[in-house]
């Protein structure tokens, strides 16, 4: 297990066309960014859109699918104009979740408004995925345990 890697709150916010971190940790396709969750203990939440909810319970390697609707209700009940940040900082709220470690890609802006909320973000160097769950750096690294 490599320091500070294991049993860290992972946060990753992508559209899984374009990522290969959340196509490998929620084993789901989606062309819109959504809020992928792995907490320190290894449970894994997703957060979806109404359009993908019922496809990503059915589909995706996740424990628990989240309605995004609810996050970004919550989020403008605080601040009507609620960011991208706004909202994930609710995931983590309801998660009781205070800090995170992300890819070295992930949206600075983004970080940024979760640290005005009060949560820590600290980037991982690449490979973000095989570090981030301590796995090593053979050619199955980037497939998730169960």
């Amino acid at each position: 297990m490599k320091p500070g890697t294991r049993g860290r709150n992972i946060l990753l916010y992508a559209a899984s066309e374009k990522s290969a971190d959340i196509q490998y940790a929620s084993g789901f396709s989606c062309p819109d960014p959504f809020i992928f969750v792995r907490t320190g203990k290894g449970r894994r939440i997703m957060v979806m859109s109404d359009l993908e909810i019922d496809r990503a319970r059915a589909t995706a390697r996740a424990h628990r699918v989240l309605p995004l609707a609810r996050f970004t209700r919550l989020a403008r009940e605080r601040k009507p104009t609620a960011t991208t940040g706004d909202v994930i900082a609710e995931v983590l709220r309801e998660l009781k979740i205070r800090g995170v470690v992300v890819p070295p890609d992930f949206d600075v802006a983004i970080a940024d408004q979760l640290r005005s909320r009060n949560i820590g973000v600290r980037p991982l160097p690449a490979p973000f995925l095989s570090r981030s769950l301590g796995l090593g750096s053979g050619p199955l690294s980037c497939i998730l345990p169960e």
